[in-house]
């Protein structure tokens, strides 16, 4: 079914973008993670996805708040092991984020 007929289905968006994503066609694949935000911001894959990407391209900052981004989702929802692995992401691409240092602070200490 085309997406025209479902323009408010995140899911096909968000298939889309993964086809995208998986050829190289990094720019298709953020407008359609981007609608899958618009539709459904509570969505973490998407923001994930988008930061992989940022990070392939070299759009650092970009990288760093699509993670971010996801962090925050995760740990809303208590899924630790993904706020570790993002959080490392982000240091990996800037040492000194508070943001992230702060997160993983906070897992340790919950894990304490």
């Amino acid at each position: 079914m085309p997406i025209a007929y479902k323009p408010d289905d995140y899911y096909l968006f968000q298939t889309k973008g993964n086809i995208f994503y998986l050829i190289g066609e990094y720019d298709s694949a953020i407008v359609s993670y981007d609608k899958v935000i618009e539709l459904g911001p509570a969505y973490v894959r998407p923001y994930v996805y988008e930061g992989k990407i940022y990070t392939i391209i070299g759009e650092k900052q970009k990288a760093i708040t699509r993670y971010l981004e996801a962090v925050r989702l995760f740990a809303d929802n208590g899924f630790i092991d993904e706020v570790q692995e993002l959080c490392n992401r982000v240091l990996s691409l800037d040492s000194t984020n508070v943001e992230a240092k702060g997160y993983l602070e906070q897992v340790q200490a919950s894990q304490e």
